[in-house]
C-alpha cells in the first residue's frame, strides 16, 4: 500500500550495527529450490535476444524456480511496442514458472493475520468470502485465469489492468513525490543511517499516539492503510473486506492508530516494512515512471532467494534493505543491460544457482 500525501516527521536514533542476513548459496539445503525473481528489464532483454528457450533450459538444468511477480506482468503489459509486448507477455505467462500472488493479496494476508491476533473485534461474525475465493482461484489456477487471459487476450486484459491499477499507481506516484518533498524539506539523508535507526512521527497529535517517535515504517503503513480503507481501493478491499468489518475498523481512530503505531509486529508485516523502506530510499532520487513499480516489486523480496535486475538503483535499495532490515530477503544480483545481461544471467544459472541433488524436483509447476 503506497503512502499518500499526509506527511511524516523523520527522526534518527542510535542502533547497534545492523545484522546482515546473508544467503550463502553453497550452504543451502540440497533439497531446497532456489526462487529467482527477475525484474521487468531482464525479461525484456531475454526476449530482445530471443533467449526464451535458453532461459527455460537453464532453469530446468539448474533446478531453479523462476518467480514471476504480477507487478512485473502489469509493467510488461504496458510496453509500448506492440510486438515486443506480446512476446514478453507470452514468455512470462508460461506455466513452467512459479506465479506469485498480487502484492495486494499478500499484504492483506499479513494484515489479516495481525487483525485476528490483536483486534479480533474487527473480524466479521458472518464472513462473506465468495468474492475472495473466486479472485484467489482466478490467480491460482494453472489455466483459465489471469495468466491465460493475459496471454490469449492481451489488449483487453491490459485495459482491465490499467483501470484496476490506475488509482493504486496514482497514489503511489503521489507518495513518491511526497516522500521526496519530506526529505528535501527536512534536509534528511538516509545515506549513512541504518534503516532500522529511522523513526517517524505525525506532524500533529493524533488519537492513540503517545507523543514520541515510533519506528519509521509504522507511519506510512498507518497512513496508506487508512487511505485505502476510507476510499476503498478495489485492489485491496476485495481481499480484505470479506472477513473484516472495515467501517468498524475506522470507527475508533485511537484503536486503529495504536494498532499500527505500537501493536503490530514488524516480523509479521515484512511487506509493509519493505514498501516503506523503498519509498524512503527512493525519496532521495528523482521520481520516474518506474518508481512506483519498483516499490511494488520490493514486496516480493520476501518470496524470493535471489532477485536479478539491470537497474542499479533498484539493486542498491535491495542491498540496503537486505543488509539493514529485520528479516531475510532476496539477495540482489546486478546484471548488465542487453545481450551481456542475458549472458550473465544464463551463466549464473549454470555456475552459481545449479542444484547438486538429483532428487530435487525442478519446481516448474505453477502455484
Amino acid at each position: 500500500m503506497a503512502t499518500p500525501g499526509q506527511r511524516i516527521l523523520l527522526v534518527r536514533r542510535s542502533l547497534s550495527a545492523p545484522v546482515r542476513h546473508c544467503l550463502a548459496f553453497n550452504r543451502l539445503r540440497l533439497s531446497s529450490v532456489l526462487n529467482v525473481l527477475l525484474d521487468t528489464n531482464v525479461w525484456r532483454y531475454i526476449v530482445d535476444c530471443n533467449a526464451q528457450a535458453a532461459l527455460t533450459r537453464a532453469a530446468r538444468s539448474a533446478r531453479v524456480q523462476i518467480l514471476v511477480a504480477p507487478a512485473v506482468a502489469y509493467e510488461c503489459m504496458h510496453i509500448l511496442d506492440r510486438d515486443l509486448r506480446s512476446r514478453v507477455v507470452e514468455l512470462i505467462t508460461r506455466t513452467c514458472w512459479r506465479r506469485a500472488m498480487p502484492e495486494a493479496f499478500s499484504e492483506c494476508e499479513e494484515l489479516k493475520s495481525e487483525i485476528r491476533a490483536l483486534r479480533p473485534e474487527w473480524v466479521r461474525d458472518v464472513q462473506d468470502l465468495e468474492i475472495y475465493k473466486r479472485l484467489r482461484f482466478d490467480w491460482k489456477r494453472r489455466e483459465g485465469g489471469f495468466w491465460t487471459r493475459a496471454r490469449q487476450s492481451l489488449e483487453r486484459e491490459s485495459e482491465n489492468v490499467r483501470v484496476l491499477q490506475a488509482e493504486t499507481m496514482e497514489r503511489a506516484r503521489k507518495s513518491a513525490y511526497a516522500a521526496r518533498e519530506d526529505l528535501l524539506r527536512q534536509s534528511f539523508s538516509t545515506a549513512k543511517l541504518p534503516l532500522q535507526s529511522m523513526l517517524g512521527a505525525p506532524r500533529e497529535s493524533i488519537p492513540g499516539w503517545e507523543g514520541k517517535p515510533v519506528e519509521y515504517w509504522r507511519m506510512p503503513a498507518l497512513i496508506s492503510t487508512q487511505t485505502v480503507l476510507r476510499d476503498p481501493d478495489p485492489a485491496y478491499s476485495q481481499w480484505l473486506s470479506g472477513d473484516n468489518n472495515i467501517d468498524f475498523m475506522l470507527s475508533d481512530p485511537e484503536s486503529f492508530n495504536r494498532f499500527w503505531l505500537y501493536d503490530v509486529r514488524t516480523s509479521a508485516l515484512p511487506r509493509f516494512w519493505l514498501r516503506a523502506a523503498f519509498e524512503l530510499l527512493q525519496g532521495e532520487h528523482r521520481v520516474t515512471d518506474g518508481t512506483p513499480g519498483d516499490a511494488q516489486l520490493a514486496t516480493y523480496l520476501v518470496d524470493a532467494d535471489v532477485v536479478v535486475s539491470a537497474d542499479k538503483n533498484f539493486i542498491r535499495f535491495v542491498e540496503r534493505c537486505r543488509d539493514e532490515g529485520p528479516f531475510r530477503i532476496a539477495e540482489p544480483v546486478k546484471v548488465a543491460g542487453g545481450t551481456e545481461g542475458v549472458r550473465e544471467l544464463l551463466e549464473l544459472m549454470e555456475k552459481r544457482f545449479r542444484r547438486c541433488d538429483p532428487e530435487t524436483t525442478d519446481g516448474h509447476e505453477s502455484s
